[in-house]
């Protein structure tokens, strides 16, 4: 993906860790397992990556309107179980996926709309996104589809509740 053809950013686990050892004094001594992590991640990405490139090739093949017919996609459905939801303010594009699990229920993947759990519960926003106003608009969008939907939101970032959901080989349904 944009001629990149194979993991990287595993490499910079090091030099992380030596700028920033001064901080988190930690990171040195997890600086390689954390590389081996980064890797693993990448190359399930990389995985993951080419099945959805795939699916959304499909999807717009037999689309019957234009999939691209506006600057901005705002939200694009197939089958009403997985809908991209329009939540900029970390980036101008930025876009968070609500899912349908049968068993499950409806799932909130906030992406970077939130990137901790007190950010979304405090409505703070990061210092490094593009548009304050944009990121507590798109926070109460979400709420507003969460209450709607019953959904659970699942925040990228978060590791306290990364650490309660489950991983692969594990899944959801």
């Amino acid at each position: 993906m944009l001629g990149v053809e194979k993991p990287f950013l595993f490499e910079m686990a090091g030099k992380v860790a030596e700028l920033m050892k001064e901080a988190y004094p930690e990171l040195t001594d997890a600086a390689v397992r954390v590389a081996a992590v980064i890797r693993h991640e990448e190359q399930r990405y990389e995985r993951t990556l080419a099945v959805a490139l795939r699916k959304l090739d499909d999807f717009a093949l037999s689309a019957e309107d234009d999939l691209w017919s506006s600057d901005l996609v705002q939200e694009r459905r197939a089958d009403g179980t997985v809908v991209l939801k329009s939540t900029p303010g970390h980036t101008p594009g930025h876009q968070s996926l609500l899912v349908h699990l049968p068993a499950t229920g409806w799932i909130v993947l906030s992406g970077d709309a939130a990137h901790f759990k007190d950010n979304w519960d405090n409505k703070r926003v990061p210092s490094m996104n593009v548009d304050g106003a944009q990121t507590v608009a798109s926070m109460k969008r979400l709420a507003d589809i969460m209450a709607e939907k019953k959904a659970a939101l699942w925040i990228n970032h978060d590791k306290p509740q990364s650490e309660t959901q489950r991983h692969s080989p594990q899944f959801y349904d």
